[in-house]
């Protein structure tokens, strides 16, 4: 089943290829662009849902009062897929420099892929000088240089862990001593557990940012209403089949899937022979957002046609509300966004009532359990 789920995301990701096209976005999108641009497009391929994770450390400082106070640290969601983040966690930034090599106030961003053992993070940094200081500070840090490859810098063995070593408090090491490589990838340092995993980024042909579905949901979080004006400081992407689990990916593998309509058609189809939901996106986005009312979980999915972006809209929301540990937590706007190539986003925020993102916090840890609905492709209603 996990090849399945693997082909199923390929072949829906290589569909919506054939729409094409990006487009100019708002000033709120930059760095998240800047950043998913570092990440091959084969990273969206993937048998896992939620395959692509984001932090804007410089938007968390300014939300948080700093990004490792302790508001920062509890509102940081996403630091089971971001390596750094964990040891950060664990040890509530304390000691962070010297373990790190760099103050956390130097890095711009974390983003991160991959399934483990395969998970790489990158360090974003203000530039190639700052990202050539860090790998030099790692040298005083347990890490060598790889004869054959110079630019490479290794603690220890690929995929290989030492529990003699570990420090969960130490981004390079963690709870249980696991080998990290590094390597310079433009302002970035790539962290991985084995070189091999870097190929996929040193042979990109078209990055994450670049994605017409990435595009598509980014260029409706700059211009809807809701969310233009917004600071984005966490981001988590999903994939179709995060909402598929009621759709056996199977049943699609018989069938010509690509190109956008086909495949639209056929997940349509299925729907209708048992059930109701939003119609099948191409690819999604949850963020959380620092508005001037506070903060904000968006929820960005791209879409063919605003149609089906206008469909999803009102569900999502009737959802939402009909969700009973979900109802009266959030004040909810929603709407369609136009893209390139007559592609539409469908954009609905959810600004919580209170001081902290609730309706992330629900969001999240509802995603993680397969228990979060909201998103779901053809769930009963």
């Amino acid at each position: 089943m996990r090849f399945r789920h693997l082909t199923v995301t390929a072949t829906i990701v290589s569909g919506f290829l054939a729409i094409g096209g990006t487009a100019a976005f708002a000033d709120n999108t930059a760095t998240l662009r800047k950043a998913l641009s570092h990440l091959p497009e084969t990273a969206l391929a993937t048998a896992d849902p939620m395959p692509i994770a984001f932090l804007d450390v410089k938007a968390m400082s300014s939300a948080e009062e700093g990004a490792l106070s302790e508001a920062a640290l509890r509102r940081m969601s996403f630091g089971s897929f971001l390596r750094p983040l964990e040891a950060l966690q664990y040890g509530m930034g304390k000691d962070w420099t010297e373990k790190a090599g760099v103050p956390f106030e130097d890095i711009s961003y974390f983003v991160g892929n991959g399934m483990p053992p395969v998970r790489l993070a990158y360090w974003g940094l203000a530039d190639e000088k700052a990202a050539d200081t860090l790998l030099e500070a790692l040298t005083s840090r347990g890490f060598r240089q790889l004869q054959d490859t110079p630019r490479m810098l290794a603690n220890g063995d690929p995929r290989a862990i030492n529990f003699e070593a570990r420090d969960e408090t130490n981004p390079w090491l963690g709870t249980m001593g696991q080998t990290s490589f590094a390597m310079p990838h433009a302002e970035t340092v790539m962290q991985a557990t084995a070189p091999q995993d870097f190929e996929p980024v040193l042979e990109m042909k078209r990055s994450v940012a670049d994605n017409p579905a990435i595009a598509t949901l980014l260029e409706g979080i700059a211009k809807a209403p809701a969310s233009r004006d917004s600071t984005l400081v966490q981001a988590l992407v999903v994939t179709p089949l995060f909402g598929m689990s009621s759709v056996d990916p199977a049943d699609f593998l018989q069938s010509d899937m690509t190109d956008l309509e086909a495949t639209k058609k056929k997940l349509e189809e299925k729907m209708v022979e048992g059930s109701k939901g939003i119609p099948p996106y191409f690819a999604g986005m949850m963020v959380d957002a620092q508005q001037a009312t506070g903060p904000a979980l968006v929820i960005s999915l791209a879409y063919a046609d605003c149609a089906s972006a206008d469909s999803a809209v009102t569900t999502i929301q009737a959802r939402w509300n009909k969700a009973t540990d979900l109802n009266g937590i959030a004040d909810i706007s929603g709407q369609s966004v136009p893209a390139a190539d007559k592609a539409c986003a469908a954009v609905i925020s959810f600004a919580a009532k209170g001081e902290t993102n609730e309706p992330l916090r629900h969001a999240f840890s509802g995603a993680m359990t397969r228990k979060f609905n909201v998103l779901q492709i053809g769930a009963p209603e």
